[in-house]
């Protein structure tokens, strides 16, 4: 619990239930679900990237585009003298679409699942429509021209059967017998330029873990649904947003079939490995990209604006290699290299 405790009981709760510590990603802030009183509660505080205060701020953003609705209420927010923050907000589901896509026991059916995906795209396309701007980078909350150097920085320091990959570079990839290319090559393909020609104001980091989700249907049978975590609201690549609706699946929904296999000559990394994908995420994948497209087409995003959500994917996959211990994935970080790379090796493959 680490400090949840006291934090509660300065809140004026003192007796409650643990339902949940909830996993965080990046960000390194401390989740409590709580039941206390009759209902669900979530603890969010901690260390974090954006302040607490700061992410009630963007949430006032959200409110304005989406609504109260889309998003738990809050309930107290506190600042302490060493600068620490905590806010408690209401708890509306314990369940992510994560959960609900990748466990058997939700008691959705499919066709719900799929209209809700469907619903919860729409209305991030009617996010974009209503706020769509001219990009530039340097207002962006995610700016591009940081992303890259961040997720190859971290690659370079990490160690593959004793070797730093920064000593890999010189090397061809292969993956399950198909040689990718050089390393060094894929990574400069991942460095062209991915400047949308607009950006959008919208939650920005859409992953299936950041959406909440009720068994309970609505009239329209899908599920009620809810927005959660709100660091990095604010203006945005619209392709950067987008591509959270496709890599999250191949990157922590994915299940390898058997160990993956790891082999390094003086020529090439090699990676071989069986992944399953169920159906249900295939055809989640595949209506998303459906969606965007149309998107893509009404604004008039110029031509090569499907590479370069190929990239914006292929460096989520990469850049998710640093969170593969914080979502308990550990054995999943070679299976995010080889992914990520074949990604960039068929953008490669249409533009030569």
């Amino acid at each position: 619990m680490d400090g949840a405790a006291e934090i509660l009981a300065d809140m004026g709760i003192e007796k409650f239930d643990v339902i949940q510590i909830a996993q965080t990603g990046g960000s390194g802030p401390k989740v409590v679900i709580i039941s206390a009183n009759g209902y669900m509660y979530a603890l969010k505080f901690g260390k974090t990237r954006i302040p607490i205060s700061d992410q009630l701020k963007n949430r006032g953003i959200l409110v304005d585009l989406i609504g109260e609705s889309r998003l738990p209420k809050v309930m107290q927010f506190k600042r302490y003298p060493d600068g620490s923050e905590a806010m408690l907000i209401t708890a509306p589901s314990r369940n992510t679409l994560h959960d609900v896509v990748t466990l058997d026991n939700m008691g959705i059916g499919e066709k719900e699942i799929l209209r809700t995906v469907d619903d919860i795209v729409s209305r991030f396309i009617v996010m974009w429509k209503q706020t769509i701007l001219p990009y530039k980078d340097n207002v962006c909350t995610r700016p591009l021209i940081f992303r890259n150097e961040r997720i190859f920085n971290f690659l370079d320091q990490l160690v593959i059967n004793s070797l730093p990959f920064s000593e890999l570079k010189g090397r061809n990839i292969i993956v399950n017998k198909k040689n990718l290319g050089n390393i060094s090559d894929l990574i400069q393909v991942a460095n062209q330029d991915n400047s949308p020609k607009y950006m959008v104001t919208c939650h920005a980091d859409p992953n299936a873990d950041n959406i909440l989700i009720s068994p309970t249907l609505n009239s329209k049978s899908t599920c009620y649904w809810w927005l959660i975590d709100y660091e990095w609201v604010g203006q945005i690549s619209w392709i950067l947003s987008a591509s959270h609706f496709l890599g999250w699946w191949i990157s922590n929904a994915s299940r390898l079939k058997s160990r993956l296999e790891t082999n390094i000559t003086p020529e090439s990394l090699e990676f071989s490995y069986e992944v399953y994908r169920s159906e249900l995420m295939n055809n989640i994948i595949t209506r998303c990209a459906r969606k965007i497209a149309r998107f893509a087409k009404q604004i008039k995003e110029p031509d090569g604006w499907d590479l370069k959500l190929r990239r914006m994917v292929a460096l989520l996959i990469l850049g998710d290699v640093r969170f593969a211990g914080a979502r308990s994935r550990e054995a999943y970080t070679h299976y995010l290299i080889a992914e990520g790379f074949q990604l960039l090796s068929e953008v490669k493959e249409k533009t030569t």
